[in-house]
């Protein structure tokens, strides 16, 4: 190579070199230079010597397309890490979870806002542990023990129920009653923790493998129920209720129960409690009914309730007919069937911490049982609970004692 064309390819690299920029945009530009420095090297050496032989011609071709594809294959190596950089800084930072929500009909969405409107201060959890979660049913009743009222909601995936939430107004103004039922939780629990100014407390179901929630405050009393969540999501679920204020509203009165005031057709209503035990009997809800009655009252009432939660409840009263006819009964049996809503367990626990007022542990037919007595000379129910495998029963009465409640519980076949 003679010093001619030595200079003329040392100008060519000074070109190729000024007309680097280690940007994307310019890639282009660089492989258009590279050719186009070699297209004029191929008009110079032509122009300057026929002597110039291809074999000498062609090493140098060869190493300026080399520099050139070395080159390009660098800006394109150098551009891709330069481009993940620039990603990396400018990518805005994962944004957080989003908050998953469950789903409703509107028809339960209205019944929930009904609720609010009746002075009942809901508070629902917000936190949902998976998508699809829906809510598929909330209801109002009226509590066992008395006469506040307890709401009740049952949460699906997938058609099966994952979730129970429970609200119960407590007794009005008793608040010694609600200290000794706070310090029975406490006893109960197994581990406890603080949510939103209030203490959640997990009883032990050693008996199942669901895990039970429960948190009292002035007002009321919340209760969480799941077999499908662990511990660490059904703290998340309980932390997620706005518990903020709470108290600070007045407890919601008792259940107002519609009365019908027209004059009652006896005769029309005993056959339409033989139709409506008749249809109870020949449906999958296997009732209980005692064969023994004190002072030989008679089965005045029975109906049957189906509620959206999937809550199935029985009612049945006795005592005259003439005294039904003025609003009167003597033994009043709810039948609740535990499907999905609440085990046996669960139910147990449910009387031993939730239910107010002493209560005696005892046994009926072997089921677990416990009765309350009213004090003598003092309005109010005694009453009788029995917990069987599927069925809750209430047995209460204004006016019987606890030897006749126990012997009419013992006559139940159950």
């Amino acid at each position: 190579m003679n010093h001619h064309e030595d200079s003329n390819l040392t100008d060519s690299l000074k070109k190729l070199d000024n007309n680097i920029h280690w940007k994307q945009q310019r890639q282009q530009q660089i492989r258009t230079s590279i050719v186009s420095e070699i297209q004029q090297m191929e008009t110079q050496n032509t122009k300057a010597s026929s002597k110039f032989s291809k074999k000498t011609f062609a090493p140098l071709l060869a190493m300026v397309m080399i520099i050139g594809l070395s080159v390009t294959l660098y800006l394109s190596a150098s551009n891709k890490e330069n481009l993940a950089v620039t990603d990396t800084e400018s990518a805005t930072p994962p944004a957080t979870e989003q908050q998953i929500e469950y789903t409703m009909s509107e028809e339960i969405s209205s019944e929930i806002q009904r609720i609010i409107h009746s002075g009942f201060d809901l508070r629902l959890p917000s936190y949902a542990p998976k998508d699809g979660l829906k809510i598929r049913g909330v209801n109002i009743t009226q509590s066992t023990s008395g006469p506040e009222p307890i709401i009740r909601g049952l949460y699906d995936y997938q058609g099966e129920t994952v979730l129970i939430f429970e609200q119960k107004a407590n007794s009005l103004g008793n608040q010694e009653q609600l200290n000794q039922q706070i310090e029975d939780l406490q006893s109960a629990a197994i581990n406890q923790f603080e949510a939103d100014g209030a203490i959640f407390y997990r009883l032990d179901n050693t008996d199942t493998n669901r895990i039970s929630l429960l948190a009292m405050t002035k007002n009321y009393t919340f209760s969480l129920y799941s077999a499908s969540f662990s511990e660490e999501e059904m703290v998340k679920i309980a932390r997620s209720i706005d518990l903020s204020n709470i108290d600070t509203k007045a407890i919601p009165a008792p259940l107002k129960i519609e009365v019908d005031d027209s004059p009652l057709d006896l005769e029309l209503h005993q056959t339409q409690i033989k139709e409506r035990k008749t249809d109870i009997m020949n449906s999958d809800f296997r009732l209980g009914l005692p064969t023994y009655i004190p002072n030989q009252k008679e089965l005045v009432n029975i109906s049957k309730k189906e509620f959206s939660n999937g809550l199935e409840l029985v009612y049945t009263q006795y005592g005259t007919m003439e005294g039904f006819a003025d609003g009167k009964w003597d033994i009043a049996i709810q039948q609740e069937k535990l499907t999905g809503l609440k085990t046996k367990e669960e139910s147990i626990l449910h009387v031993k911490n939730v239910i107010n007022g002493t209560k005696e542990e005892l046994t009926v037919q072997g089921n677990p049982a416990f009765f309350h007595m009213k004090p003598i000379n003092e309005e109010g129910l005694s009453s009788l609970w029995i917990i069987t495998e599927d069925y809750f029963y209430t047995i209460v009465s204004p006016s019987v004692d606890r030897e006749e409640l126990i012997k009419l519980a013992e006559s139940i076949n159950y």
